[in-house]
Protein backbone atom coordinates (compact mmCIF):
# COMPACT_ATOMS: atom_id res chain seq x y z
CA UNK A 1 0.00 0.00 0.00
CA UNK A 2 1.35 3.44 -0.97
CA UNK A 3 2.33 5.90 1.75
CA UNK A 4 1.96 9.65 1.17
CA UNK A 5 4.62 11.74 2.88
CA UNK A 6 4.49 15.53 2.97
CA UNK A 7 7.49 17.72 3.78
CA UNK A 8 6.76 21.34 4.77
CA UNK A 9 9.40 24.06 4.59
CA UNK A 10 8.25 27.14 6.57
CA UNK A 11 10.36 30.09 5.43
CA UNK A 12 10.16 33.79 6.19
CA UNK A 13 8.97 34.56 2.66
CA UNK A 14 7.01 31.49 1.54
CA UNK A 15 5.79 28.02 2.44
CA UNK A 16 7.04 25.13 0.33
CA UNK A 17 5.18 21.79 0.41
CA UNK A 18 6.48 18.63 -1.26
CA UNK A 19 4.43 15.42 -1.47
CA UNK A 20 6.24 12.11 -1.97
CA UNK A 21 4.64 8.73 -2.52
CA UNK A 22 6.48 5.66 -1.28
CA UNK A 23 5.59 2.15 -2.38
CA UNK A 24 7.56 -1.12 -2.38
CA UNK A 25 10.86 0.53 -1.51
CA UNK A 26 10.59 3.19 -4.25
CA UNK A 27 9.51 6.82 -3.94
CA UNK A 28 8.27 9.47 -6.35
CA UNK A 29 7.73 13.22 -6.02
CA UNK A 30 4.10 13.76 -7.05
CA UNK A 31 3.43 17.39 -6.10
CA UNK A 32 5.23 20.58 -5.08
CA UNK A 33 3.58 23.87 -4.14
CA UNK A 34 5.03 27.22 -3.05
CA UNK A 35 2.78 29.76 -1.36
CA UNK A 36 3.97 33.28 -0.52
CA UNK A 37 3.18 34.26 3.07
CA UNK A 38 0.76 37.21 3.04
CA UNK A 39 0.51 39.17 6.26
CA UNK A 40 -2.04 41.52 4.66
CA UNK A 41 -0.11 44.71 5.43
CA UNK A 42 0.73 43.50 8.93
CA UNK A 43 -2.90 42.90 9.88
CA UNK A 44 -1.94 39.31 10.59
CA UNK A 45 0.94 38.10 12.71
CA UNK A 46 3.51 35.92 11.02
CA UNK A 47 2.13 32.82 12.78
CA UNK A 48 -1.45 33.65 11.72
CA UNK A 49 -0.35 34.22 8.14
CA UNK A 50 1.50 30.87 8.09
CA UNK A 51 -1.56 29.02 9.47
CA UNK A 52 -3.78 30.67 6.86
CA UNK A 53 -1.27 29.80 4.13
CA UNK A 54 -1.08 26.14 5.20
CA UNK A 55 -4.85 25.85 5.28
CA UNK A 56 -5.08 27.42 1.81
CA UNK A 57 -2.43 25.07 0.35
CA UNK A 58 -4.02 21.88 1.66
CA UNK A 59 -7.59 22.87 0.79
CA UNK A 60 -6.75 24.02 -2.73
CA UNK A 61 -4.37 21.23 -3.73
CA UNK A 62 -6.05 18.30 -1.94
CA UNK A 63 -2.86 16.83 -0.50
CA UNK A 64 -3.08 13.25 0.75
CA UNK A 65 -1.10 12.96 3.96
CA UNK A 66 -0.12 9.89 5.92
CA UNK A 67 2.94 11.47 7.52
CA UNK A 68 3.93 15.16 7.79
CA UNK A 69 7.49 16.26 8.41
CA UNK A 70 8.47 19.86 9.18
CA UNK A 71 11.43 21.85 10.50
CA UNK A 72 11.95 24.76 12.81
CA UNK A 73 13.69 27.65 11.03
CA UNK A 74 17.29 27.65 12.24
CA UNK A 75 17.15 31.32 13.30
CA UNK A 76 14.61 30.28 15.99
CA UNK A 77 16.96 27.62 17.34
CA UNK A 78 20.29 27.88 19.14
CA UNK A 79 23.04 25.41 18.36
CA UNK A 80 26.32 24.49 19.97
CA UNK A 81 28.97 21.91 19.16
CA UNK A 82 30.20 20.16 22.29
CA UNK A 83 33.23 17.88 22.66
CA UNK A 84 32.86 15.05 25.20
CA UNK A 85 35.56 12.63 26.42
CA UNK A 86 33.37 9.52 26.01
CA UNK A 87 31.22 7.83 23.38
CA UNK A 88 28.49 6.13 25.41
CA UNK A 89 25.13 7.40 24.07
CA UNK A 90 23.32 7.12 27.41
CA UNK A 91 26.08 9.01 29.19
CA UNK A 92 26.06 11.71 26.51
CA UNK A 93 22.32 12.23 26.96
CA UNK A 94 22.73 12.51 30.73
CA UNK A 95 25.60 14.96 30.44
CA UNK A 96 24.36 17.40 27.77
CA UNK A 97 22.01 19.43 29.93
CA UNK A 98 24.75 20.01 32.50
CA UNK A 99 27.13 21.08 29.72
CA UNK A 100 24.55 23.54 28.33
CA UNK A 101 23.75 25.20 31.67
CA UNK A 102 26.86 27.37 31.47
CA UNK A 103 25.92 28.65 27.98
CA UNK A 104 22.16 29.16 28.29
CA UNK A 105 20.62 32.13 30.12
CA UNK A 106 17.28 30.31 30.59
CA UNK A 107 16.43 27.51 33.03
CA UNK A 108 16.82 24.11 31.40
CA UNK A 109 13.21 23.19 32.16
CA UNK A 110 12.13 26.05 29.85
CA UNK A 111 14.04 24.59 26.90
CA UNK A 112 13.47 21.82 24.38
CA UNK A 113 16.82 20.08 23.84
CA UNK A 114 17.89 17.50 21.26
CA UNK A 115 21.20 16.50 19.76
CA UNK A 116 22.91 14.64 16.96
CA UNK A 117 26.21 12.76 17.14
CA UNK A 118 28.50 14.24 14.49
CA UNK A 119 31.48 11.97 15.07
CA UNK A 120 32.77 9.41 17.54
CA UNK A 121 36.39 8.28 17.51
CA UNK A 122 39.36 7.70 19.80
CA UNK A 123 37.07 7.63 22.85
CA UNK A 124 35.75 11.15 22.16
CA UNK A 125 32.44 12.42 20.78
CA UNK A 126 31.54 15.54 18.82
CA UNK A 127 27.89 16.41 19.42
CA UNK A 128 25.72 18.99 17.67
CA UNK A 129 23.33 20.17 20.37
CA UNK A 130 20.22 22.20 19.47
CA UNK A 131 17.77 23.85 21.85
CA UNK A 132 14.72 26.08 21.53
CA UNK A 133 12.61 27.84 24.19
CA UNK A 134 9.54 25.76 25.00
CA UNK A 135 7.23 28.74 24.43
CA UNK A 136 8.66 29.33 20.96
CA UNK A 137 8.23 25.66 20.03
CA UNK A 138 4.61 25.65 21.22
CA UNK A 139 3.89 28.71 19.08
CA UNK A 140 5.47 27.00 16.05
CA UNK A 141 3.47 23.80 16.61
CA UNK A 142 0.27 25.79 17.03
CA UNK A 143 0.62 27.15 13.47
CA UNK A 144 0.12 23.62 12.15
CA UNK A 145 -2.60 22.60 14.55
CA UNK A 146 -4.66 25.71 13.76
CA UNK A 147 -4.44 24.69 10.11
CA UNK A 148 -5.61 21.19 11.02
CA UNK A 149 -2.19 19.56 10.56
CA UNK A 150 -0.09 17.50 12.94
CA UNK A 151 3.53 16.90 11.90
CA UNK A 152 5.09 13.69 13.14
CA UNK A 153 8.63 15.07 12.82
CA UNK A 154 9.80 18.55 13.77
CA UNK A 155 13.53 19.00 13.37
CA UNK A 156 15.77 21.95 12.47
CA UNK A 157 15.95 23.01 8.83
CA UNK A 158 19.73 23.39 8.59
CA UNK A 159 20.11 19.85 10.00
CA UNK A 160 17.27 18.26 8.03
CA UNK A 161 18.82 19.55 4.79
CA UNK A 162 21.37 16.73 5.19
CA UNK A 163 18.73 14.16 4.12
CA UNK A 164 18.83 15.51 0.55
CA UNK A 165 22.16 13.69 0.18
CA UNK A 166 20.14 10.47 -0.10
CA UNK A 167 18.65 11.61 -3.41
CA UNK A 168 20.91 14.26 -4.99
CA UNK A 169 24.03 13.42 -6.97
CA UNK A 170 26.69 14.30 -4.39
CA UNK A 171 30.13 12.73 -3.65
CA UNK A 172 30.10 9.55 -1.56
CA UNK A 173 33.46 9.82 0.24
CA UNK A 174 34.31 13.51 0.09
CA UNK A 175 33.74 16.51 2.32
CA UNK A 176 31.47 19.09 0.69
CA UNK A 177 29.19 21.92 1.74
CA UNK A 178 25.51 22.40 0.87
CA UNK A 179 24.58 26.09 1.05
CA UNK A 180 20.86 26.89 1.09
CA UNK A 181 20.42 30.64 0.54
CA UNK A 182 16.96 31.55 1.79
CA UNK A 183 15.02 34.76 2.24
CA UNK A 184 16.48 35.93 5.56
CA UNK A 185 19.18 33.38 6.29
CA UNK A 186 21.57 30.87 4.75
CA UNK A 187 21.89 27.33 6.05
CA UNK A 188 25.22 25.57 5.61
CA UNK A 189 25.53 21.80 5.95
CA UNK A 190 28.98 20.25 5.78
CA UNK A 191 28.63 16.66 4.66
CA UNK A 192 31.02 13.72 4.71
CA UNK A 193 29.43 11.60 2.00
CA UNK A 194 25.82 11.33 3.17
CA UNK A 195 26.69 11.92 6.81
CA UNK A 196 26.30 15.29 8.53
CA UNK A 197 29.63 16.59 9.85
CA UNK A 198 28.89 20.24 10.71
CA UNK A 199 26.03 22.74 10.43
CA UNK A 200 25.68 26.50 10.78
CA UNK A 201 23.21 29.28 9.95
CA UNK A 202 24.25 32.76 8.90
CA UNK A 203 21.87 35.74 8.86
CA UNK A 204 22.41 36.70 5.22
CA UNK A 205 19.81 35.84 2.62
CA UNK A 206 18.02 37.12 -0.45
CA UNK A 207 16.33 39.83 1.59
CA UNK A 208 19.74 41.41 2.31
CA UNK A 209 20.24 42.01 -1.45
CA UNK A 210 16.77 43.55 -1.68
CA UNK A 211 17.26 45.81 1.36
CA UNK A 212 20.62 47.05 0.05
CA UNK A 213 18.82 48.27 -3.10
CA UNK A 214 15.86 49.57 -1.09
CA UNK A 215 18.11 51.59 1.22
CA UNK A 216 20.33 52.99 -1.53
CA UNK A 217 17.42 54.21 -3.70
CA UNK A 218 14.87 54.74 -0.94
CA UNK A 219 12.34 52.43 -2.52
CA UNK A 220 9.67 50.23 -1.03
CA UNK A 221 10.49 46.56 -0.66
CA UNK A 222 8.40 45.38 -3.61
CA UNK A 223 10.07 47.83 -6.01
CA UNK A 224 13.53 46.96 -4.73
CA UNK A 225 12.74 43.23 -5.11
CA UNK A 226 11.62 43.83 -8.68
CA UNK A 227 14.88 45.69 -9.52
CA UNK A 228 16.94 42.88 -8.00
CA UNK A 229 15.13 40.28 -10.08
CA UNK A 230 15.39 42.31 -13.30
CA UNK A 231 18.88 43.81 -13.10
CA UNK A 232 20.71 42.28 -10.17
CA UNK A 233 23.78 40.17 -10.74
CA UNK A 234 27.31 39.66 -9.42
CA UNK A 235 30.58 39.18 -11.25
CA UNK A 236 34.31 38.83 -10.79
CA UNK A 237 34.70 41.98 -12.93
CA UNK A 238 33.08 44.93 -11.19
CA UNK A 239 33.52 47.21 -14.22
CA UNK A 240 30.75 45.21 -15.89
CA UNK A 241 28.24 45.92 -13.10
CA UNK A 242 25.68 48.72 -12.85
CA UNK A 243 24.64 50.37 -9.59
CA UNK A 244 22.06 47.72 -8.75
CA UNK A 245 24.54 44.92 -9.33
CA UNK A 246 27.28 46.69 -7.36
CA UNK A 247 24.97 46.75 -4.36
CA UNK A 248 24.35 43.03 -4.83
CA UNK A 249 28.11 42.50 -5.16
CA UNK A 250 28.73 43.99 -1.69
CA UNK A 251 26.16 41.71 -0.11
CA UNK A 252 27.71 38.72 -1.94
CA UNK A 253 31.08 39.67 -0.44
CA UNK A 254 29.49 39.61 3.04
CA UNK A 255 28.15 36.16 2.25
CA UNK A 256 31.62 35.01 1.18
CA UNK A 257 33.09 36.25 4.47
CA UNK A 258 30.43 34.37 6.43
CA UNK A 259 31.15 31.17 4.47
CA UNK A 260 34.88 31.57 5.16
CA UNK A 261 34.13 31.96 8.87
CA UNK A 262 32.14 28.73 8.70
CA UNK A 263 35.10 27.07 7.02
CA UNK A 264 37.41 28.24 9.82
CA UNK A 265 34.95 27.08 12.51
CA UNK A 266 34.79 23.70 10.82
CA UNK A 267 38.61 23.52 10.81
CA UNK A 268 38.68 23.96 14.59
CA UNK A 269 36.49 20.90 15.02
CA UNK A 270 38.08 18.87 12.21
CA UNK A 271 41.69 20.01 11.76
CA UNK A 272 43.39 19.46 8.41
CA UNK A 273 40.21 18.50 6.59
CA UNK A 274 39.38 20.37 3.38
CA UNK A 275 36.06 20.89 1.60
CA UNK A 276 35.98 19.25 -1.78
CA UNK A 277 33.24 21.47 -3.20
CA UNK A 278 30.18 23.57 -2.55
CA UNK A 279 26.57 23.04 -3.72
CA UNK A 280 24.18 25.99 -3.88
CA UNK A 281 20.41 25.85 -3.51
CA UNK A 282 17.58 28.07 -2.26
CA UNK A 283 15.88 31.06 -3.86
CA UNK A 284 18.94 33.31 -3.26
CA UNK A 285 21.16 31.00 -5.33
CA UNK A 286 19.34 32.15 -8.49
CA UNK A 287 21.25 35.46 -8.50
CA UNK A 288 23.17 35.54 -11.82
CA UNK A 289 26.95 35.19 -11.49
CA UNK A 290 26.85 34.02 -7.86
CA UNK A 291 28.30 30.58 -8.64
CA UNK A 292 31.34 32.04 -10.40
CA UNK A 293 31.97 34.66 -7.72
CA UNK A 294 31.86 32.13 -4.91
CA UNK A 295 34.06 29.69 -6.81
CA UNK A 296 36.68 32.36 -7.48
CA UNK A 297 36.62 33.80 -3.96
CA UNK A 298 36.59 30.49 -2.07
CA UNK A 299 38.93 28.76 -4.55
CA UNK A 300 36.84 25.58 -4.76
CA UNK A 301 34.36 24.00 -7.11
CA UNK A 302 30.91 25.56 -6.74
CA UNK A 303 27.77 24.35 -8.54
CA UNK A 304 24.03 24.41 -8.08
CA UNK A 305 22.34 21.46 -6.41
CA UNK A 306 19.80 19.76 -8.69
CA UNK A 307 17.99 17.45 -6.30
CA UNK A 308 15.45 16.34 -8.93
CA UNK A 309 17.89 15.22 -11.62
CA UNK A 310 18.02 11.62 -10.41
CA UNK A 311 14.68 11.48 -8.60
CA UNK A 312 11.48 10.09 -10.11
CA UNK A 313 8.85 12.84 -10.20
CA UNK A 314 5.65 14.00 -11.87
CA UNK A 315 6.46 17.72 -11.77
CA UNK A 316 5.82 19.63 -14.97
CA UNK A 317 7.82 22.68 -13.76
CA UNK A 318 10.88 20.88 -12.35
CA UNK A 319 13.37 23.40 -13.81
CA UNK A 320 11.56 26.28 -12.11
CA UNK A 321 11.46 24.68 -8.64
CA UNK A 322 14.71 22.66 -8.53
CA UNK A 323 16.46 25.42 -6.53
CA UNK A 324 13.76 25.85 -3.86
CA UNK A 325 12.55 22.24 -3.40
CA UNK A 326 15.60 20.70 -1.64
CA UNK A 327 14.57 21.39 1.99
CA UNK A 328 10.94 20.28 1.68
CA UNK A 329 12.09 17.21 -0.28
CA UNK A 330 14.72 16.51 2.39
CA UNK A 331 11.99 16.64 5.05
CA UNK A 332 10.05 13.98 3.14
CA UNK A 333 13.19 11.87 2.78
CA UNK A 334 13.78 11.85 6.52
CA UNK A 335 10.63 9.70 6.80
CA UNK A 336 11.86 7.34 4.08
CA UNK A 337 15.46 7.17 5.36
CA UNK A 338 15.11 7.77 9.12
CA UNK A 339 18.56 6.40 10.02
CA UNK A 340 20.51 7.97 7.14
CA UNK A 341 20.67 11.47 8.50
CA UNK A 342 20.39 13.62 11.60
CA UNK A 343 17.99 12.30 14.22
CA UNK A 344 16.86 15.55 15.83
CA UNK A 345 13.10 15.55 16.48
CA UNK A 346 11.33 17.74 19.03
CA UNK A 347 8.13 15.67 18.97
CA UNK A 348 9.02 13.85 22.17
CA UNK A 349 7.85 13.81 25.75
CA UNK A 350 4.75 15.93 26.33
CA UNK A 351 4.83 16.91 22.64
CA UNK A 352 4.92 13.33 21.36
CA UNK A 353 3.07 12.62 18.16
CA UNK A 354 -0.39 11.70 19.43
CA UNK A 355 -1.41 9.68 16.38
CA UNK A 356 1.40 7.26 17.12
CA UNK A 357 -0.08 6.69 20.57
CA UNK A 358 -3.59 6.42 19.13
CA UNK A 359 -2.34 4.13 16.38
CA UNK A 360 -0.60 2.00 19.00
CA UNK A 361 -3.83 1.86 21.00
CA UNK A 362 -5.73 0.97 17.84
CA UNK A 363 -3.19 -1.71 17.00
CA UNK A 364 -3.49 -3.12 20.51
CA UNK A 365 -7.28 -3.18 20.18
CA UNK A 366 -6.98 -4.77 16.76
CA UNK A 367 -4.54 -7.30 18.19
CA UNK A 368 -7.04 -8.01 20.96
CA UNK A 369 -9.78 -8.58 18.40
CA UNK A 370 -7.55 -10.95 16.44
CA UNK A 371 -6.60 -12.80 19.62
CA UNK A 372 -10.30 -13.15 20.46
CA UNK A 373 -11.05 -14.36 16.94
CA UNK A 374 -8.20 -16.85 17.15
CA UNK A 375 -9.52 -17.99 20.53
CA UNK A 376 -12.99 -18.54 19.04
CA UNK A 377 -11.49 -20.40 16.09
CA UNK A 378 -9.41 -22.49 18.47
CA UNK A 379 -12.45 -23.23 20.65
CA UNK A 380 -14.50 -24.14 17.57
CA UNK A 381 -11.71 -26.35 16.26
CA UNK A 382 -11.32 -28.01 19.66
CA UNK A 383 -15.09 -28.59 19.94
CA UNK A 384 -15.31 -29.93 16.40
CA UNK A 385 -12.26 -32.13 16.89
CA UNK A 386 -13.61 -33.41 20.23
CA UNK A 387 -17.00 -34.17 18.69
CA UNK A 388 -15.35 -35.94 15.74
CA UNK A 389 -13.03 -37.85 18.06
CA UNK A 390 -15.92 -38.81 20.32
CA UNK A 391 -17.97 -40.02 17.34
CA UNK A 392 -15.06 -42.05 16.05
CA UNK A 393 -14.42 -43.43 19.53
CA UNK A 394 -18.03 -44.50 19.92
CA UNK A 395 -17.96 -46.16 16.48
CA UNK A 396 -14.72 -47.95 17.30
CA UNK A 397 -16.07 -48.92 20.74
CA UNK A 398 -19.18 -50.44 19.17
CA UNK A 399 -17.05 -52.31 16.61
CA UNK A 400 -14.70 -53.65 19.27
CA UNK A 401 -17.59 -54.73 21.50
CA UNK A 402 -19.23 -56.51 18.58
CA UNK A 403 -15.96 -58.22 17.62
CA UNK A 404 -15.25 -59.23 21.25
CA UNK A 405 -18.74 -60.73 21.72
CA UNK A 406 -18.33 -62.63 18.46
CA UNK A 407 -15.02 -64.09 19.66
CA UNK A 408 -16.16 -64.81 23.24
CA UNK A 409 -19.92 -65.28 23.04
CA UNK A 410 -20.20 -67.35 26.23
CA UNK A 411 -18.12 -65.11 28.47
CA UNK A 412 -19.59 -61.82 27.11
CA UNK A 413 -23.21 -62.84 26.79
CA UNK A 414 -25.59 -59.91 27.48
CA UNK A 415 -22.82 -57.25 27.19
CA UNK A 416 -23.93 -55.78 23.85
CA UNK A 417 -24.40 -52.28 25.35
CA UNK A 418 -21.24 -52.30 27.45
CA UNK A 419 -18.18 -50.27 26.58
CA UNK A 420 -14.69 -51.55 25.83
CA UNK A 421 -13.43 -50.77 29.34
CA UNK A 422 -16.09 -52.96 30.94
CA UNK A 423 -15.40 -55.79 28.50
CA UNK A 424 -11.71 -55.55 29.29
CA UNK A 425 -12.52 -55.93 32.97
CA UNK A 426 -14.56 -59.08 32.26
CA UNK A 427 -11.90 -60.52 29.97
CA UNK A 428 -9.11 -59.72 32.46
CA UNK A 429 -11.09 -61.48 35.19
CA UNK A 430 -11.47 -64.53 33.01
CA UNK A 431 -7.74 -64.44 32.20
CA UNK A 432 -6.95 -64.33 35.92
CA UNK A 433 -9.12 -67.39 36.42
CA UNK A 434 -7.21 -69.29 33.74
CA UNK A 435 -3.77 -68.25 34.97
CA UNK A 436 -3.20 -71.36 37.13
CA UNK A 437 -3.98 -73.61 34.19
CA UNK A 438 -1.74 -71.53 31.95
CA UNK A 439 1.05 -71.78 34.50
CA UNK A 440 0.62 -75.53 34.59
CA UNK A 441 0.85 -75.72 30.85
CA UNK A 442 4.01 -73.58 30.90
CA UNK A 443 5.53 -75.91 33.51
CA UNK A 444 5.03 -78.82 31.15
CA UNK A 445 6.54 -77.19 28.14
CA UNK A 446 9.80 -79.22 28.66
CA UNK A 447 7.94 -82.57 29.02
CA UNK A 448 5.04 -84.32 27.28
CA UNK A 449 1.97 -82.40 26.36
CA UNK A 450 -1.37 -82.95 28.18
CA UNK A 451 -2.71 -84.80 25.13
CA UNK A 452 0.26 -87.14 25.12
CA UNK A 453 -0.23 -87.81 28.84
CA UNK A 454 -3.93 -88.54 28.29
CA UNK A 455 -3.12 -90.94 25.45
CA UNK A 456 -0.53 -92.73 27.59
CA UNK A 457 -3.00 -93.16 30.47
CA UNK A 458 -5.69 -94.42 28.07
CA UNK A 459 -3.30 -96.93 26.51
CA UNK A 460 -2.56 -98.48 29.94
CA UNK A 461 -6.17 -98.97 30.95
CA UNK A 462 -7.45 -102.57 30.63
CA UNK A 463 -9.95 -103.24 27.81
CA UNK A 464 -13.56 -102.31 28.53
CA UNK A 465 -14.63 -105.92 27.90
CA UNK A 466 -12.51 -106.98 30.89
CA UNK A 467 -12.99 -104.09 33.29
CA UNK A 468 -15.53 -101.24 33.23
CA UNK A 469 -13.86 -97.94 34.21
CA UNK A 470 -15.42 -94.44 34.17
CA UNK A 471 -13.07 -91.37 34.63
CA UNK A 472 -14.72 -88.38 36.34
CA UNK A 473 -11.72 -86.04 36.73
CA UNK A 474 -8.34 -85.86 35.03
CA UNK A 475 -6.07 -83.03 36.37
CA UNK A 476 -2.48 -82.18 35.60
CA UNK A 477 -0.89 -79.86 38.19
CA UNK A 478 2.86 -79.19 38.60
CA UNK A 479 4.10 -82.35 36.82
CA UNK A 480 1.61 -84.49 38.69
CA UNK A 481 -1.43 -86.29 37.33
CA UNK A 482 -4.49 -86.90 39.48
CA UNK A 483 -7.11 -89.33 38.27
CA UNK A 484 -10.55 -89.83 39.84
CA UNK A 485 -13.20 -92.28 38.68
CA UNK A 486 -15.40 -95.37 39.23
CA UNK A 487 -14.98 -99.09 38.60
CA UNK A 488 -16.56 -102.43 39.59
CA UNK A 489 -14.02 -103.91 42.03
CA UNK A 490 -11.00 -103.27 44.17
CA UNK A 491 -9.05 -105.70 41.98
CA UNK A 492 -9.69 -103.43 38.94
CA UNK A 493 -8.02 -100.54 40.82
CA UNK A 494 -4.99 -102.66 41.54
CA UNK A 495 -4.92 -103.78 37.91
CA UNK A 496 -4.85 -100.11 36.77
CA UNK A 497 -1.94 -99.35 39.10
CA UNK A 498 0.01 -102.30 37.75
CA UNK A 499 -0.58 -101.28 34.14
CA UNK A 500 0.31 -97.59 34.77
CA UNK A 501 3.47 -98.66 36.52
CA UNK A 502 4.64 -100.28 33.29
CA UNK A 503 4.65 -96.83 31.59
CA UNK A 504 8.00 -95.11 31.17
CA UNK A 505 6.23 -91.73 31.54
CA UNK A 506 4.92 -92.13 35.13
CA UNK A 507 6.47 -92.74 38.52
CA UNK A 508 5.33 -92.96 42.15
CA UNK A 509 1.87 -94.24 41.32
CA UNK A 510 -0.16 -94.23 44.51
CA UNK A 511 -3.70 -94.63 45.71
CA UNK A 512 -5.10 -91.56 47.42
CA UNK A 513 -8.55 -92.90 48.07
CA UNK A 514 -10.42 -96.15 47.31
CA UNK A 515 -13.92 -96.68 48.72
CA UNK A 516 -17.26 -98.23 47.99
CA UNK A 517 -20.00 -95.93 46.70
CA UNK A 518 -23.76 -95.86 47.34
CA UNK A 519 -24.49 -98.04 44.32
CA UNK A 520 -21.84 -100.60 45.21
CA UNK A 521 -19.41 -99.00 42.71
CA UNK A 522 -15.78 -98.63 43.72
CA UNK A 523 -14.66 -94.96 43.74
CA UNK A 524 -10.94 -94.37 43.44
CA UNK A 525 -8.41 -91.54 43.29
CA UNK A 526 -4.93 -92.18 41.88
CA UNK A 527 -1.85 -89.92 41.83
CA UNK A 528 1.28 -90.24 39.73
CA UNK A 529 4.31 -88.10 38.92
CA UNK A 530 5.32 -87.23 35.37
CA UNK A 531 8.91 -87.94 34.51
CA UNK A 532 10.15 -84.55 33.10
CA UNK A 533 12.41 -84.99 30.09
CA UNK A 534 10.99 -88.41 29.19
CA UNK A 535 9.61 -88.85 25.72
CA UNK A 536 6.23 -90.61 25.52
CA UNK A 537 6.45 -94.12 24.04
CA UNK A 538 5.70 -94.43 20.36
CA UNK A 539 2.56 -96.42 19.70
CA UNK A 540 3.29 -99.75 17.94
CA UNK A 541 1.72 -100.09 14.49
CA UNK A 542 1.39 -103.30 12.52
CA UNK A 543 2.44 -103.56 8.86
CA UNK A 544 -0.33 -102.95 6.37
CA UNK A 545 0.07 -106.37 4.77
CA UNK A 546 -0.28 -108.16 8.10
CA UNK A 547 -3.43 -106.20 8.93
CA UNK A 548 -4.92 -107.18 5.57
CA UNK A 549 -4.09 -110.88 6.11
CA UNK A 550 -5.61 -110.86 9.58
CA UNK A 551 -8.72 -109.23 8.19
CA UNK A 552 -8.95 -111.92 5.52
CA UNK A 553 -8.61 -114.70 8.09
CA UNK A 554 -11.34 -113.21 10.18
CA UNK A 555 -13.63 -113.12 7.20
Amino acid sequence: MAQNIVGIDIGSHSIKVCEVTRQKGEFEVVRFVEHVINQQNNRLTYEEAVSAGLRHIFEKNEFTTDVISASLPAHLVSTRIIELPFTNAKKIEQTLEFELESYVPLPMEDLMVDYHMLSSQNGRSTVLCTYVPRVRFVKFLDMFQIAGLDPKYVGVDMVDLSFIANAAMVPDNTLYAMVDIGHKKTNICIMDGNKLAYARTITIGGLNFTRAIQKAFRLNQDKAESLKMDRGKVSNREDELDQISLLCQKVAEELIVAIRQTYLGFGQVYPKREWGGLYLCGGGSKLPGLVDVLSSALRMNVTTLDSLEYVSHKLSHADEVKDIIPLSLAQSLRVIYPIRGATINYRTGEFSYKKDIKALGGEIKQLGVWVFVLFLLGAFYFGFSYYTWQSRTQTMNASLVKAAIKLLPKELKGQEKSDVAKLLTIVNGRVNELKPQLEAIRALKEGPSPLEILLEVSSKFPPKEDVAIDVDKFNIIDNQVRLEGRTVSFEAVDKMKELLATSSLFANISTIRVEKGLRDEIRFSLSMDIKVGEEPPTPKTEPEGKKTAQKGDEE
